[in-house]
């Protein structure tokens, strides 16, 4: 009994002595693998630190992927994005344009919420009722999308642009429904001969992610002709004449 405890004794303490580091001069050794990890993570930790314009591009490469991620899972905040910056551009170029030594930063912000809360998000909702009105790709399918686009949601956002804005500005509704009823036919007719074009072009070869931020770049002319119809007097205008708009025609 006395030499089994014996055997049980030496195994356990043998046991211990193969878990412990082994120990030179006092220190204990250190293997290759053990020092190749620490290696490792000292490197890692320099590569961390870097120089100032190494953290600041990491930073900014970092934050430029968290956008990018943003974007593609909500599409609708790419349109977004573009039309709260083209549509007050639009508004301070038309505002150069009739020869303004200071601009109205005021009638750009009500742009930039215009187009951001309102143009991107109804525009993406009738982007998406066209792709499955016409699914199939092509020519002819980008065709009939332009042509529904045009008795359908153009004339609507062009009612609601006056309607709104006039609003926006402190206009009674007295006073945008005036608005709606002396620009609306002049501004649809000079639409109705750029819009299809550029809208058969875009259901036909721009991918659907694509489309809002495509038009937002394609109304920026548009939103210096909107702004330049927008400043106009009622008076000024012919309802049901033909319109001559000068060297804004060219856009």
């Amino acid at each position: 009994m006395a030499k089994r405890l014996e055997k049980k004794r030496k195994r356990a303490t043998s046991t211990h002595l193969s878990l412990s580091p082994p120990v030179t001069d006092g220190l204990p050794i250190v293997t290759a693998a053990e020092a190749g990890g620490r290696t490792k993570q000292v490197a890692h930790s320099k590569d961390s630190n870097g120089t100032p314009v190494e953290r600041v591009t990491s930073k900014m490469t970092a934050v430029w992927s968290r956008i990018a991620a943003f974007t593609h899972k909500y599409p609708l905040s790419r349109g977004m994005m573009s039309y709260a910056c083209i549509w007050p551009l639009g508004s301070c170029v038309q505002q150069k344009i009739q020869g303004r030594e200071t601009l109205d930063y005021w009638r750009a912000l009500r742009f930039s919420l215009y187009g951001c809360c309102f143009v991107a998000p109804t525009l993406y909702t009738w982007m998406t009722i066209a792709g499955y009105l016409f699914p199939k790709p092509g020519l002819r399918s980008g065709i009939y999308k332009a042509l529904v686009e045009q008795v359908s949601y153009t004339p609507t956002a062009m009612i609601c642009f006056y309607f709104f804005m006039t609003l926006l500005e402190g206009g009674t509704l007295d006073e945008a429904c005036q608005e709606v009823k002396s620009k609306f036919l002049p501004t649809y007719k000079v639409g109705a001969c750029v819009w299809p074009v550029l809208q058969t072009f875009n259901f036909t070869v721009v991918p659907p992610q694509n489309r809002v931020p495509f038009v937002s770049l394609c109304s920026l002319c548009w939103t210096t002709f909107l702004a330049y119809m927008k400043q106009l007097e009622s008076q000024q205008i012919k309802p049901y004449a033909p319109m001559s708009i000068g060297p804004i025609t060219a856009y």
